[in-house]
C-alpha cells in the first residue's frame, strides 16, 4: 500500500505539468489534501499521506485519467499513469487504505497529545488506554469494516467487481481434516 502512495507522490511531483493537472482536480474536491511524501524517519507522515490519498482519491483518479487521455503527453507517461490507475483501483489497496487510515490517525492523535508541552502524569495513561480500546474495537468490529466495504464498493464509478476480484486472487479456504 505504501509503495503505491509513494508512486503517486513521485509521479505527480516529478513533473510540473502533471502536478498542475492534479491541482486542478484537487480544487474541485471539498477538503482535498495535497499528496505527501512518505518520510522514512517520521512515521506520522505516513498517516498524513494515507489521509491525503483517501480524501483526494477521486481527484487523483480523475487526474490520472486526464493524463492518459491528454494528447500532449508522451506514451511512456501515459503508460505509467495507466499502471498507477490499476494499482489505485486494486480492491486490496482500497481496503488497506480504508482500514489503515483509521488506525494511523488514532496513533497520530496519541503521538501529538503525548508531545504536548503541558502534560500531567495521568494524561498519558488515559490517552494510551483510550487508544488501545479504540484499536481493539476496530480489531473486533468485522461488521463495521464490512459496512465500509459495502458503502465504498456499491457504486460502479470505478468499475471494481469485488466478486470477480476475490475469485481471481483469493482461494477458498477448506475446513481442516
Amino acid at each position: 500500500m505504501f509503495d503505491v502512495i509513494e508512486n503517486l507522490y513521485v509521479f505527480f511531483t516529478s513533473s510540473t505539468k502533471r502536478f498542475a493537472l492534479l491541482q486542478t482536480e484537487l480544487q474541485s474536491v471539498t477538503n482535498a489534501l495535497q499528496l505527501r511524501s512518505l518520510s522514512k524517519t517520521r512515521w506520522s507522515a505516513r498517516a498524513e499521506s494515507v489521509q491525503a490519498v483517501w480524501t483526494s482519491f477521486e481527484a487523483i483518479h480523475d487526474a490520472l485519467l486526464n493524463i492518459v487521455g491528454h494528447s500532449n503527453i508522451d506514451n511512456k507517461t501515459k503508460g505509467k499513469a495507466t499502471g498507477i490507475i490499476n494499482q489505485l483501483l486494486n480492491f486490496d489497496f482500497i481496503v488497506s487504505i480504508m482500514f489503515t487510515r483509521g488506525i494511523l490517525m488514532t496513533l497520530r492523535l496519541l503521538s501529538d497529545n503525548l508531545q504536548m508541552d503541558h502534560l500531567n502524569v495521568m494524561e498519558p495513561m488515559t490517552l494510551l488506554h483510550g487508544t488501545v480500546n479504540t484499536i481493539r474495537r476496530v480489531h473486533h468490529d468485522d461488521a463495521g469494516l464490512e459496512r465500509q466495504v459495502i458503502i465504498n464498493f456499491t457504486s460502479d464509478r470505478y468499475g471494481i467487481d469485488v466478486d470477480a476480484f476475490f475469485r481471481r486472487h483469493h482461494r477458498p479456504r477448506n475446513a481442516p481434516r
